[in-house]
């Protein structure tokens, strides 16, 4: 019980290091490496969380090969969005788009559709301009 309450503890203390290690990279420009070392830290601090609090270190095998499982599927959807995002053409204007752009019309000269229907009246004849007056 005593041991499992130090390794507890200790990993209090080093989730507490790794974040102040994450605010301390923040502050600092590395260019190329921000990223890459906020990452490597952001896994360190998911190891221990897996490996102390859900008790993958006291786990028999099926439990691990599920947890690995889980992780091989995040990693899977983090490599496809990255893959999407990357290969995007983000200062491109496709031509099409240019193209249609210019057949555009202004919306203030439109005139609003009329109606294609007639109400009739109780004499059997539609409604017209001339009897708006008599309403």
């Amino acid at each position: 019980m005593r041991s499992h309450q130090l390794s507890i503890y200790l990993t209090f203390l080093a989730l507490t290091l790794l974040l102040a290690a994450t605010i301390g990279l923040s502050f600092v420009d590395i260019r190329p490496w921000n990223l890459w070392l906020g990452l490597a830290i952001a896994t360190a601090k998911m190891l221990l969380i897996a490996w102390v609090f859900m008790n993958l270190a006291h786990s028999i095998g099926p439990v691990r090969v599920a947890a690995a499982a889980g992780l091989l599927w995040l990693s899977f959807a983090i490599v496809c969005t990255l893959a999407d995002y990357t290969t995007r053409g983000w200062g491109e204007t496709p031509e099409h788009w240019l193209r249609q752009t210019e057949h555009v019309e202004s919306y203030d000269r439109v005139e609003p559709p009329q109606p294609e229907f007639q109400i009739p009246t109780a004499s059997g004849r539609a409604l017209d301009d001339s009897d708006l007056g008599s309403l």
